[in-house]
């Protein structure tokens, strides 16, 4: 049996308010990222979250099976003994998966509100436990892998001649997906091309939902941020300049996306009051506010506009410019104002994705 364990977890920092350094005060918990970071040298993000709940309110039944231990985050019945199963060659044969992305990720059940939440507030709480998940996360490496706390050395990729990519990580799709996947049990496709088209999700309490396209490349970046809510799903297309990503729009031919953003909206605080955004990225070449560049992996970034002359290009320093509102394809909308049910059976099997682009 290999053991690979985690040189940190964002489970065990979820479950620990303070360790995490989160605040409670009278209008919701606090939380500054820069106190989290791991493996990211001496940055210090200037960037704060927050959110309208308290942390047990928004943490809620994380402690419980199978949300409270990483060994539990491998899918049945291939990888549900987690290091043993994580690192059996015969596991990925079964499961069809591909030795480079790690284990399969489970399928965790859904999330509700716990009883002290007002209804009217569910759709809240719904997007701010997910940003809650995500703040847990900052310091977690890109890698190609789609479960988080799989932690190879580089004599696994060895094995099957595969170029070294050790560590905890998870690359921009699959980390959409997963946090998704573990704050609320919404199951995305792991492929971050397949997971931006699609248009419907299947959701145990509330049956099949129907994606939302909010925006598209065609929108102004003022549009843009008045369309967004916390929680959307931001997809851009690499590689591709801003009118060739309209035009192809407009041909009904998008380009594919490559890499994904959840949106922080009034959730995520920054100086001159610039959006932010949180992701996997593998570049290191981002800065933020204060000219400072971000490390690579997950953490939060500025959503600038670089439009020529604009108030935000005016106050960031020069080369702070994010590429990323130019190369946005368009914002899909995951969390639609639903009415809570029983649950459901699902109707179809969920696509097993064994390789990715993100």
């Amino acid at each position: 049996m290999i053991s690979h364990d985690p040189a940190f977890c964002f489970i065990d920092r979820l479950l620990d308010p303070t360790r995490l350094g989160v605040t409670d005060t009278p209008a919701g918990a606090r939380l500054h990222p820069s106190q989290i970071n791991v493996n990211a040298g001496q940055y210090q993000s200037p960037y704060t979250l927050a959110f309208d709940f308290d942390w047990a309110t928004l943490t809620h039944g994380l402690e419980k099976p199978p949300f409270v231990h990483w060994r539990e985050q491998g899918r049945e019945p291939a990888f549900a003994r987690g290091p043993h199963d994580w690192f059996a060659p015969s596991a990925y044969a079964r499961a069809h998966a591909h030795p480079a992305h790690g284990p399969l990720p489970r399928h965790y059940p859904p999330s509700r509100p716990p009883a002290g939440v007002e209804r009217h507030r569910h759709d809240a709480w719904r997007a701010q436990r997910l940003l809650a998940v995500a703040a847990a996360m900052v310091g977690y490496g890109w890698r190609q892998h789609l479960t988080p706390d799989w932690n190879p050395d580089a004599a696994w990729f060895a094995r099957f001649g595969l170029p070294a990519d050790p560590g905890q990580g998870v690359s921009g799709g699959a980390y959409v997906a997963w946090l998704y996947n573990y704050a609320l049990g919404i199951q995305l496709e792991l492929d971050v091309a397949a997971q931006s088209r699609a248009r419907h999700v299947h959701a145990p309490t509330v049956g099949r939902l129907t994606i939302q396209r909010v925006a598209d490349a065609r929108c102004s970046y003022r549009q843009l941020r008045q369309q967004l809510r916390p929680g959307d799903v931001l997809y851009l297309a690499e590689g591709y300049a801003r009118q060739d990503i309209r035009r192809r729009l407009d041909a009904d031919d998008p380009p594919p996306a490559s890499h994904a953003l959840l949106w922080l909206g009034e959730v995520g605080q920054a100086p001159a009051g610039v959006p932010l955004v949180s992701d996997s990225h593998a570049a290191n070449w981002l800065r933020d506010t204060y000219g400072s560049f971000i490390p690579s992996g997950v953490q939060l970034r500025p959503f600038y506009d670089a439009a020529p002359g604009s108030d935000l290009r005016r106050c960031c320093p020069p080369g702070a410019q994010s590429a990323y509102f130019e190369q946005f394809l368009w914002a899909s909308r995951l969390l639609p104002d639903v009415v809570e049910s029983e649950p459901v059976g699902i109707v179809e099997e969920w696509l097993e994705v064994a390789t990715f682009a993100g």
